[in-house]
């Protein structure tokens, strides 16, 4: 049926090349995950941290619950890549280094 493309509303921050709000539309029939939301968007930046990167969800008590995501078990065949939710807010936080 046209027009029966499911969408929601992201938003990236951190070490990615386009930070702020993305309409993404959900694939048929499956969820779309936090990993490939992230490519879709733009990718990684140069410096993000993949093992410490999290999704902030909105909880039914109004409160944001953070769920860690390890992009690199996820890129490595390790792990699932956990679907993605309306107004989920992914963090990719940049490597700290030590100097």
């Amino acid at each position: 049926v046209p027009g029966s493309d499911q969408r929601i509303l992201v938003y990236m921050t951190g070490a990615v090349p386009s930070p702020g709000q993305h309409i993404l539309t959900l694939p048929k029939g499956r969820a779309l995950g936090v990993y490939e939301a992230i490519l879709i968007t733009g990718g990684l930046g140069q410096f993000a941290d993949e093992q410490k990167a999290h999704l902030l969800r909105t909880g039914e008590d109004g409160l944001k619950y953070r769920i860690p995501v390890n992009l690199r078990l996820i890129k490595q065949g390790k792990e699932l890549d956990p679907p993605i939710g309306n107004s989920d807010i992914v963090v990719v936080p940049e490597k700290v280094f030590g100097f």
